[in-house]
């Protein structure tokens, strides 16, 4: 998938996010937005369009349309990376 290829050098090296241009415990890098879902998404879409990508940011939102991250994401660009953090664990504590 060239356009998550070139989202994540965006990502990693102008972002210096390489946790998320890299693969996890394991995990390659391909099958990463299926496995961690929008938390991973987000990241990724926040990071983008913090660097002025919104052209694939928009790319890989189409290609992962299935995840439904968009609230999420907008989440996070209104409060910040931070925030949407704190939330999902807030969520993750009341489904529990």
């Amino acid at each position: 998938m060239p356009d998550l290829a070139r989202a994540l050098d965006v990502v990693g090296y102008q972002r210096h996010r390489p946790d998320l241009a890299q693969a996890k415990d394991g995990i390659p890098i391909c099958v990463r937005p299926d496995l961690e879902g929008c938390t991973y998404m987000v990241e990724v879409g926040f990071e983008l369009l913090q660097a002025d990508r919104q052209d694939l940011a928009a790319q890989v939102s189409k290609a992962f349309d299935v995840l439904d991250c968009g609230d999420e994401l907008r989440f996070s660009l209104k409060h910040g990376l931070e925030a949407y953090r704190d939330a999902r664990v807030l969520i993750a504590k009341a489904n529990d």
